[in-house]
């Protein structure tokens, strides 16, 4: 009885790839959609490959590294050491110009960190709150960032923030919510905002009535 041939392994499956290669098609991936191959360390898409990414570094710099593949990673313009400074340059402009895109669109700047149409948007909007709260923002572009009314808080609904409105008029009087509010602050920037946007003619007309209905002023006034 003879005995079937055995059927060659199949490699081209990214399960049955071997660590090395499935990475590095994670990293081709990454550049694909970036730019550029400086993963962040803490990578929330993908993990793994943010840890891959050090370790590679890590063995090249302690001659550990198989010159193949030093020479597959230069081929690749791979970075040995993390130039985020400068690689993020022409990456932030990229992104400025896709969320100018998204709020012509959307008329607004809250991008879901899970946004189909531009992945990497969504996860550089998240990325972009955590550094501007951990004190990792320069100036220029938290400026740059506020005069596109972008929302330094998760994404809220409208719904969430009319009912957060209702309950500082109940208390106060009125909606003339202080910019600087601290029982809410998103609430105060949400405020600044919403007048921003309708000079700007951004502010759809059902939400401008809605507002006037609640006695919302558009221009700011002496908060009481």
């Amino acid at each position: 009885m003879k005995q079937k041939p055995k059927q060659p392994k199949q490699l081209n499956s990214p399960s049955r790839l071997p660590s090395w290669e499935r990475r590095f098609n994670d990293l081709k991936a990454f550049k694909k959609e970036y730019g550029h191959c400086d993963v962040p360390h803490e990578y929330q898409p993908n993990l793994a490959l943010g840890q891959w990414v050090a370790n590679v570094r890590q063995a090249k710099k302690h001659g550990k590294l198989a010159e193949e593949r030093v020479g597959r990673l230069n081929a690749f313009d791979f970075l040995w050491g993390s130039k985020r400074g400068i690689a993020s340059a022409a990456v932030w402009e990229q992104r400025i110009r896709d969320l100018k895109a998204f709020k012509k669109i959307h008329g607004h700047c809250n991008v879901p960190c899970a946004y189909p149409p531009n992945s990497a948007l969504g996860y550089w909007v998240a990325s972009t709150r955590k550094r501007k709260k951990r004190g990792k923002l320069t100036e220029d572009r938290v400026r740059r960032l506020n005069g596109l009314g972008f929302c330094w808080e998760r994404e809220v609904t409208w719904e969430q923030r009319i009912r957060d409105l209702k309950a500082f008029k109940k208390i106060h009087g009125h909606c003339n919510v202080p910019c600087v509010y601290p029982p809410n602050p998103a609430l105060g920037h949400w405020v600044a905002n919403l007048r921003q946007r309708k000079k700007c003619g951004e502010l759809a007309e059902d939400r401008i009535l809605m507002l006037d209905a609640l006695g919302f002023s558009w221009s700011k006034i002496g908060m009481s």
